[in-house]
């Protein structure tokens, strides 16, 4: 194939022997299909027709009784009547040592020649062995031979008619045979048909069999769980598998209780832990737990699963636990709709032992604890070596694939690993059922998937890794040209290289793999007989299902390039910066300093140019972020390879043995001299105020040395942690000494800026934890709060949990003098609002205590300076200081007082959290913060919090405002340049504010009910600062926080699926309340949000969401907000006033119609008379654009056609679908809906009809603003509800012409004769709007017009009729299909004489138009001048 090694299929050979022949193949192979079998059943016919025949005599029949014709029997494995399949349905004739009597009843006695033939599916050693020793009656050789055919025979049609006989045939002291067989026979090797076997149980209606299918299938499960095999054997493990579901269909989904008696789940996955066989277990464990979801007792909720829940969730977070196993537990969660991280892991396992190295399959294995082993040779890319192949262990009938010539490494060395594994991820959905077997996908898409691999990986790894790895070494070489330690370097280059080529390869890799995989799919699937839909259906499913698992292969192979590659190309600034250190001198990189002295220098802004400092901590984070892009999943393991052997992933160097302990002590060493030293300053001012020190005082100075221990290793973090824990209870212990506390609490601070920036977190949790009352020491508490060594939602917490339990003096005596500095230090360590919890709480007690107005006192004081402004801390870099940002707006008249004050806070706070923990999903202390302070109650007080909060992000966004520098002056003679760029603003605040929404919404249950509530504060906030800014207002914020929502919230949709997937409930509610804030923020009502207004509702993630749906249910909410823009756009262009930003608007209209046009035509099919109503006389295109929708399942016949015979077309019969229904056309004029009825009926009364014209013209105070003497709305609905009527109404076959004297045609005829020239144009555009695709209503409107203009007695009548039809031919396209065939029909047929009227010739401009359009609508037939003969 020219690519890497498909080694998926070799790992696949050795354990399972080698693969079988695709059908095709076998096809060839055999001459096509013969007698009505497969190619497949065809090639195994000659093999295993010996077989057959002494199989047939063994049951009592001739070959000719059971032929093998693949029916249900031929589908499944089975016994001596049904021949099992091993790959491609090929059976499997296994000789064995004889016996009297098998497992399965099977005599020795039958037929000499036939003793000891066993029929398996897979291989069932382990089952079929323990089966010999049963001790249960064995029914007559008769019996079992019917047994065996009725079995075989068995299908949903037939349930009742084969238990009946089953019943019949075998008695109930038969059952544990019958028990026995189906279990060991079916159950275990044919889990496709456990439903089957299921409705047959419940059609035998016996409790007694259900009980002793259970207990069998418990008594097998123990034999497979107690053998060594299931480690080494995928075979065994699979029957554990099949075993698992059909345990849990008899038991977990019939709401029937898995006996701890019989099998203990949990002690089941301990075992397993210990001996190394979680490999079969957990995915055993997950087959059983995947019936949940049919029981109404064994749910999420339940205590039994929750406990093994919580074991599965300590396996997870096990490390060096291999990938397979992870999926597997995500996969269980995930079916019982669970998050990992919502499940607290249990501590089962922490005092287990568990087996360590090659022999635990479960566990990735230490390498770098193995001894070395010899590298292998390095091969070139396109250097084949044919590997040996595993000895087969298939049946003669089983033809393997073809020996290949494989490819060793070629880009990048790709580990081999990778590949091992490949047949145990690949997926096979269930979907495709019996499908995945006929084709054999287990074998064949493992195969397809290497192939395709191979086939992109080269050019992909190669691309993505040259300008990867371009880029990584100029920007380092540049960034660390002062850098002495070549470890920093190589880590930053590492962390930077690896994402840059694992993301340009991913990008790049995904729709050729696409492509590729479908292709080698394909040409490895040609089944013949196989309908070419069928497959095309299995070949997207495979497809889409393991495109991830290729992309992510190929991602790890661009990593590991990567890594040598950069190491390569920055090798010579390693050995200089060694070399440097060895001789003593300064490291500095000669070329970047020379270059920066040169042009480069003059060309980098000064935030980008190299320094002699070291990097800025800005600089320093940006490569670290590079690290953190890479998910756990891929720094610790890759793709079928041992987690956690990624030698090059960010992070601590690893150390073992003596080197390990080396530097262990030599840290030791270190930080107890940087002790002694602090603690001999300390001794001579112990009670000195730290904080009052200037900066250069020696106590200040020996804090901050605590650096200088950790050293510049790689692995500074981990000592970092470790020097922090020394420190932190160096603090404990010389509680009570201020100076003490408040050094060493220093130099925890220093710590945590220089290499930790995660210690406050780690600090806060031990601190909770902790239990040793010198914590609560008033020194220890404030030392640590002011250097910000504690997260202060959970130490609120914290607190107010022990004064409500215990009532802890300790801790009461902290909480109240931290309030105090709070209330009274100039520079408090706190505000009030941060303990708002434990305040609440030392209210209640003082409320209760004899003297407890003073502690009331100080919390008011407290309280009242709660100002942000008041708080002098140092804030993180570019973090959103929302309350500082500008003054606020002006307050509410209800807004209770220090309410925005505290909101401020609040808010500047959970941006630091949000940006020191970014990873973090949950928040639970903050938003209990907010549930304490009572602001998600979900009434007034939630509404003004997000009002606030809303308004404090807006204006610090507003605020980052900064004037652009003026335009140069343009040259001499020339006008001045239009200034189009837009001022940069910071959106820091608004996103932490939508990440702050969606943390409620979504991770805290706000769900639908939150969302509309805060996007009815949006409008509100938007609406208000739109009416006071006029002209000045800025959309841009407010576009940037729903843009945010919406990517967040909204639901995700396969657009690709066939049928569109309901969501549930709570997903749609989330798309109806954008839809419902959108329609409160249309154009009409907020002019200056337009243009975000008309990008937010054709997002990708809102507009196919809301129209993807089941039922068209979002159909009218998206129709209503399209018809807002048309109302908005209308009167712009009616008047034709189209300035700059409002032709913008349009064109944008025009492309949403046009992406709605290609992709749901459906919905301007229904929605098109609503549309069209917005939509002014003048916009021809725009109408053209909508009436030329049809269905996607439609094939619009072509107009061009010679001799079309429209009213014989099949899809004239059909009427189309429209909104709204006729009953609601006219439900805004009762009495004229009435008297249309009444006349339609009985054409009476006369006078109604010469009195109709005047009732569809305009009041006079209505006509300036509309543009027009007409009701134009009234005028369209009179039209469409007429014809409606007429058509539903009229006799004969559905689609039928009108007849000339109808009161439909009355009503058309006089409005066409006594309208003014204007009403007649409005009327007939209202008769042209429903020329549409082929259906019943464009035929009838279609001869409506030919008839008015072949009945007209005034030739203005038919100039209009032309005119009305022309211009909408002469745009561009498109035009709709009914447009074309009524023009069309009037020139053409010689009945309306159409170019004999004088208006076809009364200017040369007219005639020279009419002439192109004639020929264009007749050009692919004659056009030549005698196809138009009177404008020739």
């Amino acid at each position: 194939e020219g690519g890497l090694l498909p080694e998926g299929l070799i790992a696949a050979e050795a354990e399972n022997g080698p693969p079988a022949m695709t059908p095709a193949d076998v096809h060839k192979a055999t001459g096509g299909d013969k007698s009505g079998t497969t190619a497949a059943q065809a090639a195994i016919a000659a093999p295993v027709s010996q077989a057959r025949a002494v199989a047939a005599f063994e049951l009592g029949m001739n070959a000719a009784a059971a032929p093998f014709t693949g029916g249900p029997a031929a589908s499944r494995g089975g016994d001596a009547a049904s021949f099992p399949r091993g790959a491609l349905g090929l059976p499997e004739v296994r000789l064995s040592s004889g016996g009297s009597t098998s497992s399965l009843g099977l005599p020795s006695s039958a037929a000499p020649a036939a003793r000891g033939l066993t029929f398996a599916t897979i291989n069932a050693e382990t089952l079929e062995t323990a089966a010999r020793d049963a001790d249960f009656p064995v029914p007559a050789e008769e019996v079992i031979d019917k047994v065996h055919f009725l079995i075989n025979n068995l299908s949903t049609a037939n349930l009742d008619s084969k238990s009946e006989a089953l019943k019949d045939v075998l008695p109930r002291e038969y059952w544990p045979w019958f028990s026995n067989y189906m279990v060991v026979k079916r159950a275990a090797q044919e889990p496709n048909f456990h439903g089957l076997y299921l409705a047959l149980l419940d059609k035998l209606g016996d409790n007694k069999l259900g009980a002793s299918l259970v207990a069998t299938t418990h008594k097998y499960i123990r034999i497979l769980l107690a053998s060594g095999r299931i480690k080494t054997h995928t075979s065994e493990r699979s029957l554990l598998k099949n075993l698992g579901t059909w345990l849990g269909a008899l038991t977990l989904a019939r709401n029937q209780a898995l006996r701890h008696k019989d099998l203990d789940v949990k002690a089941a996955i301990g075992d397993a832990y210990e001996q190394g066989k979680m490999i079969a277990v957990l995915p055993f464990v997950g087959k059983i737990l995947e019936a949940t979801k049919d029981s109404k007792s064994y749910r999420p909720s339940n205590p039994w699963i929750m406990g093994i829940m919580s074991l599965l969730a300590e396996i997870y977070a096990m490390d060096r636990l291999k990938l397979n196993l992870k999926f597997e537990i995500e996969m269980v969660f995930r079916s019982l709709g669970l998050q990992i991280s919502d499940v607290k892991a249990s501590d089962l396992l922490a005092k287990r032992m568990r087996l360590v190295g090659a022999d635990n399959p479960d566990f990735a294995v230490d390498k770098a604890a193995l001894p070395p082993v010899p590298p292998r040779p390095e091969v070139a890319a396109a250097t084949s070596v044919p590997l040996p192949r595993p000895p087969p262990s298939e049946p003669p009938g089983a033809a393997p694939i073809p020996q290949e010539s494989v490819v060793l490494p070629g880009p990048g060395g790709m580990d081999q690993g990778i590949f091992a594994n490949l047949a145990a991820f690949v997926t096979i959905s269930p979907s495709l059922g019996l499908l995945s077997e006929r084709l054999q996908l287990k074998r064949v898409v493992p195969v397809a998937v290497d192939r395709a691999i191979c086939e992109i990986i080269t050019p992909v790894v190669e691309r993505s890794v040259t300008i990867a790895c371009m880029t990584t070494r100029e920007l380092v070489v540049k960034d660390f040209a002062m850098e002495p330690d070549e470890a920093v370097v190589r880590q930053a280059a590492h962390a930077m290289v690896t994402c840059l080529a694992g993301s340009l390869a991913l990008v790049t890799c995904k729709e050729p793999l696409r492509g590729a995989l479908a292709q080698h799919l394909r040409q490895l699937l040609q089944v013949p007989g196989l309908e070419q839909a069928t497959l095309d259906n299995a070949v997207n499913t495979v497809t889409a299902d393991n495109l991830d698992l290729g992309c992510r292969m190929i991602e790890k192979a661009a990593h590991d390039k990567a890594v040598r590659d950069i190491d390569d190309r920055l090798a010579p600034g390693y050995t200089a910066r060694q070399n440097a250190k060895a001789s003593g001198q300064t490291f500095y990189d000669v070329s970047v300093m020379q270059a920066l002295v040169g042009t480069l220098g003059s060309s980098l802004p000064e935030s980008l140019r190299p320094r002699v400092s070291a990097l800025s901590p800005h600089q320093s984070r940006l490569y670290a972020d590079y690290g953190r892009i890479r998910t756990k999943e891929e720094t610790d393991s890759d793709a079928g390879s041992d987690a956690g052997d990624n030698e090059h992933s960010l992070g601590p160097a690893s150390v073992e043995g003596n080197a390990a302990q080396a530097a262990a002590s030599q840290l030791q060493e270190k930080y107890t001299l940087w002790q002694q030293r602090l603690d001999n300053i300390i001794a001579g001012d112990p009670q000195i105020e730290v904080r009052e020190l200037p900066p250069a005082a020696p106590l200040r100075m020996a804090a901050t040395e605590v650096v200088q221990v950790l050293g510049d290793g790689p692995a500074r973090e981990d000592a970092g942690l470790a020097v922090a824990r020394k420190v932190f209870m160096r603090v404990l212990e010389t509680a009570g000494t201020k100076a003490a506390s408040g050094a060493y609490a220093a130099a925890l601070g220093v710590i945590a800026a220089s290499t930790t920036p995660r210690l406050p977190a780690e600090l806060t949790a031990v601190y909770v934890r902790i239990e040793d009352d010198r914590k609560y020491q008033r020194s220890v508490g404030e030392a640590l709060v002011r250097e910000r060594l504690l997260l202060l939602p959970e130490l609120d917490a914290h607190l107010a949990a022990v004064i409500t339990a215990s009532q802890a003096s300790g801790a009461m005596e902290l909480a109240v003098h931290l309030l105090k500095s709070a209330a009274q230090d100039p520079h408090p360590p706190l505000t009030g609002v941060d303990l708002a919890t434990t305040s609440e709480v030392l209210a209640k007690l003082a409320q209760h205590a004899s003297g407890g107005a003073p502690l009331l006192a100080l919390l008011e004081a407290a309280r009242a300076v709660a100002g942000p402004a008041q708080v002098a801390q140092p804030q993180p870099a570019q973090r959103p200081e929302a309350a500082r940002a500008v003054p606020p707006p002006a307050a509410d008249p209800n807004e209770p007082a220090g309410l925005r004050e505290q909101v401020a806070v609040l808010f500047d706070r959970w941006a630091a959290i949000s940006d020191e923990q970014p990873s973090e999903k949950v928040h639970a202390p903050f938003v209990s913060l907010l549930q304490q302070s009572g602001f998600l109650k979900g009434d007034e007080g939630t509404d003004r919090f997000l009002r606030v909060l809303l308004e404090l992000a807006v204006a610090h966004c507003l605020a980052s405002e900064q004037p652009l520098p003026p335009l140069s002056p343009p040259p001499a003679g020339q006008p001045p340049a239009i200034d189009n760029r837009v001022p940069p603003l910071s959106f820091l605040a608004i996103d932490a504010a939508v990440r702050l929404l969606v943390l409620l919404i979504s991770g805290h249950n706000g769900g639908a009910a939150l969302l509309s509530r805060a996007l009815g504060v949006v409008t509100q906030v938007l609406q208000r600062d739109s009416e006071g800014r006029g002209e000045a207002f800025n959309s841009r914020p407010y576009f940037r926080l729903c843009i945010g929502l919406i990517s967040e919230l909204a639901p995700k949709v396969d657009t690709n699926a066939p049928v569109p997937e309901p969501i549930d409930e709570n997903a749609f509610a989330i798309l109806t309340a954008f839809a419902s804030a959108f329609h409160a923020l249309q154009p009409l009502r907020e002019p200056g949000f337009a243009f975000s207004w008309l990008e937010l509702i054709s997002h990708r993630k809102f507009m196919p969401a809301i129209l993807y749906q089941a039922g068209n249910r979002g159909w009218p909410a998206f129709e209503g907000l399209l018809r807002g823009m048309l109302r908005f756009l209308e009167p712009y262009l009616r008047n034709a006033q189209l300035t700059a930003s409002v032709r913008d608007l349009y064109k944008g209209t025009l492309r949403v119609l046009l992406v709605l046009l290609h992709d749901f035509p459906e919905l301007l099919c229904e929605y098109h008379f609503g549309l069209c109503d917005c939509v002014p006389p003048s916009c021809i295109q725009m109408r053209n654009l909508l009436l030329s929708a049809f269905p996607r399942a439609m094939r619009l016949p072509d107009p061009f056609t010679l001799g079309l015979k429209v009213d014989m077309l099949p899809e004239i019969q059909h009427p189309p679908r429209f909104s709204p229904s006729p009953d609601a056309l006219l439900e805004s004029t009762p009495a004229l809906k009435g008297e249309v009825d009444a006349y339609l009926a009985n054409r009476g009364p006369a006078t109604w009809l010469a009195a109709l014209p005047s009732r569809l013209l305009l009041a006079p105070r209505d006509i300036a603003g509309a543009g027009t003497r007409y009701n134009t709305p009234l005028m369209n609905a009179l039209v469409f509800y007429v014809g409606i009527q007429a058509i539903a109404s009229q006799g004969g076959p559905a689609g039928a012409a009108p007849t000339v004297s109808s009161p439909a045609m009355d009503i058309f005829g006089r409005l066409a004769s006594e309208l003014d020239t204007e009403g007649r144009y409005l009327f007939l555009n209202s008769l042209a709007n429903q020329l549409r695709y082929p259906n019943s209503h464009t035929h009838w409107f279609s001869c409506i017009l030919l008839s008015l203009f072949a009945e007209a007695k005034q030739e203005i009548i038919q100039e209009q009729i032309t005119r009305v039809l022309l211009e909408r031919l002469i745009v561009n396209r498109p035009h709709p299909w009914g447009l074309l065939i009524t023009f069309i029909e009037l020139i053409k047929n010689p009945q309306y004489s159409f170019w004999t009227h004088a208006f076809t010739h009364c200017a040369p401009e007219i005639d020279r138009l009419f002439e192109s359009v004639a020929r264009s609508c007749m050009q692919s037939h004659d056009p030549s001048p005698a196809a138009v003969p009177a404008a020739s």
